[in-house]
């Protein structure tokens, strides 16, 4: 069974609210909203899928990099 774009890029955020343990108060999946994959982004934003640009998880240890 092929999945659209759109439905792996829903999967994958899904994947990473779980995996990172990701608060609600910080991204929420709210279900489809208008037919479309809709997100409550810091407890306040209403964010649907194709509003998304782009979704990479940041590490809190990636904040500091090392000088060369």
């Amino acid at each position: 069974m092929k999945i659209s774009y759109d439905e792996l890029r829903h999967h994958r955020i899904l994947a990473a609210i779980r995996d990172a343990f990701i608060p609600p108060d910080q991204l929420k999946y709210l279900g489809e909203i208008d037919g479309e994959h809709t997100y409550l982004v810091d407890n306040k934003h209403e964010v649907k899928l194709s509003e998304i640009i782009g979704f990479d998880e940041v590490l809190e240890d990636d904040t500091e990099s090392e000088s060369i």
